[in-house]
């Protein structure tokens, strides 16, 4: 398979990706606070988890609305579907994070700017895959690498 049946099987074009980003950073920024206000109260993991956790809901309701303009009700399959792409990137998230913290001696904002970059392609090719797979804004990248 070659790299353009990949880009048109995960519907990539330039405009929803670029979404993507600006929506993961706001996520990132929810994320990154919520974790650094946390750590000196509970347990690293605990405190990575908690802001992950949080910046997923934003993640969820941008995306759906403005990322992949899915304008479909949520349903419990898509919901279900969506906690399932975000438990697999919150592990990866997670434990990258955490092995970033003890190599940069704490440095939170160093250890999850480390673990954005595989979590959010990941993450994007997964959303795509199995939660939005009917977006409306497939844009024509999409349709004619499809062809």
């Amino acid at each position: 398979m070659d790299t353009k049946h990949i880009k048109s099987f995960i519907g990539l074009n330039p405009e929803r990706f670029l979404r993507y980003c600006c929506v993961g950073l706001g996520a990132f920024a929810i994320d990154t606070f919520s974790a650094w206000s946390l750590l000196k109260l509970i347990p690293e993991v605990l405190a990575v988890a908690s802001g992950y956790t949080l910046a997923s809901v934003f993640h969820y309701t941008f995306s759906k609305g403005w990322t992949f303009s899915d304008e479909r009700k949520s349903t419990a399959a898509k919901v279900l579907a969506y906690a399932g792409v975000n438990l697999t990137t919150l592990a990866v998230n997670t434990s990258l994070t955490v092995v970033f913290l003890k190599i940069y001696n704490g440095n939170i904002l160093l250890a999850k700017s480390l673990a954005l970059p595989p979590t959010l392609l990941l993450g994007f090719g997964l959303l795509r895959l199995f939660v939005f797979k009917h977006g409306t804004m497939m844009g024509p990248v999409a349709i004619e690498e499809a062809s």
